[in-house]
């Protein structure tokens, strides 16, 4: 999530195809490795029980407030004339979601 953070508001301050290209990278390889790691760290928090109906909520739940995520971007570049405070958003979103997994604990006992 560190890594993603990092992305976004590297595509915030990219300037040419070289930066875009390394953020890209970075981004995917970090969009990767969430999406690969998201159910186990799920699994972890709540129990093995518990994933599989967390897991379906949540991507169902995510998915469906990401479709509206490119019309609120657009609102904005229309009105600022640029993506960064998006970006910027979401790299503080990123950072916020890595403190608040830092911070939880799985079931005890």
């Amino acid at each position: 999530m560190a890594l993603q953070a990092v992305a976004f508001a590297g595509f915030a301050s990219a300037h040419g195809l070289h930066a875009l290209v390394v953020t890209a990278v970075a981004f995917g390889f970090s969009y990767g490795t969430i999406s690969a790691l998201f159910a186990a760290i799920v699994g972890d928090l709540f129990g093995p029980e518990q994933a599989g109906s967390l897991v379906g909520f949540l991507f169902a739940v995510a998915g469906t407030l990401a479709a509206w995520g490119p019309l609120v971007a657009g609102l904005v570049y229309d009105t600022t004339g640029s993506y960064g405070l998006i970006f910027h958003f979401a790299a503080a979103a990123n950072v916020l979601a890595a403190i608040l997994v830092g911070l939880a604990r799985g079931p005890t006992g």
